[in-house]
């Protein structure tokens, strides 16, 4: 039988790898928010963290971007680009920690990963290098190592589904909004109406129908627990185009970033990705997607 686009390709090693590499970059992450407010502490924190890098080789399978964010002085993140662009690699890390058996389950969309379970899940701490070492070795050649550590073809196929299917819909949300920015009769409007090309035209025209649709499809197959005004629930009665302009940023970055740890771990990514590029795992048009 064919292998699945979306099987798990990675080793436990290469996941614990890619794990702690992200974990420590959240941890500079976090002392740069913290140094926003409080910079004194924080920079205990960066000394220590600075420390852990120099002491463990886990620089070396880092990518290059990551390497550059920790190589720069300590205040120096640009809040925009760094802190706010990293702050959705947790979701990331998540699904890294879930993949290798260290957290039970992914929370449910649209909730993240609790930050504290994540790093308790790891024990990494980056003031005692040697547990870098420790976690890295235990998914190299001890216990985490076995196939049992990792999770199981049908649940990685199930989060892929799952992923994709709630990644559909926060694309579909921006389509929705660019056609909702569009309605209106002033000669602004008419030009920028006038200059959509015709494929996206088709779309927008008929994009209400198939989030119906999808949220139907995705309610059968058990993707999403509820479908709300013939939309994807993201709480109790509550549908997704419900979400206020906060929300829905936070529901595109979840989405994006699942996605493309999954794609990572699946060989069809690489880990760096740019925003709105990340790319499906399994061929459109299959499980979920509107008809």
């Amino acid at each position: 039988m064919a292998e699945l686009p979306g099987a798990l390709k990675r080793t436990p090693r290469e996941i614990a790898l890619r794990a702690c590499s992200t974990q420590l970059l959240l941890t500079r992450w976090a002392l740069e928010a913290s140094a926003l407010s409080a910079k004194e502490p924080a920079a205990a924190g960066f000394g220590a963290l600075t420390e852990a890098l120099a002491k463990t080789s886990i620089t070396e399978h880092m990518t290059a971007r990551e390497r550059s964010l920790h190589k720069l002085d300590f205040g120096k993140w640009d809040v925009a680009e760094d802190i706010v662009g990293v702050q959705s690699r947790w979701e990331s890390f998540g699904m890294l920690a879930w993949a290798l058996r260290i957290v039970r389950d992914v929370p449910e969309y649209p909730n993240t990963f609790p930050h504290e379970q994540l790093y308790q899940a790891t024990a990494v701490i980056p003031a005692f290098p040697n547990t870098i070492d420790m976690f890295v070795e235990y998914f190299t050649s001890g216990e985490g190592s076995k196939d049992g550590h990792l999770v199981t073809s049908a649940e990685f196929e199930d989060a892929v589904n799952r992923a994709e299917a709630w990644y559909w819909r926060s694309r579909a949300q921006m389509v929705l909004e660019l056609k909702q920015g569009l309605q209106g009769d002033s000669p602004e409007i008419r030009e920028a109406r006038r200059k959509v090309p015709s494929g996206l035209r088709g779309v927008m025209d008929n994009i209400e129908k198939a989030i119906s649709q999808a949220s139907q499809r995705a309610l059968a197959d058990g993707l999403i627990s509820e479908s709300v005004d013939d939309d994807f629930a993201v709480a109790k009665g509550v549908a997704y185009r419900s979400l206020d302009d906060h929300g829905l940023r936070d529901m595109e970055r979840m989405t994006e970033s699942r996605l493309a740890a999954l794609g990572w771990l699946a060989g069809t990514e690489q880990w760096e990705f740019e925003r709105g590029e990340v790319k499906f795992i399994n061929p459109l048009g299959s499980l979920w997607s509107a008809e």
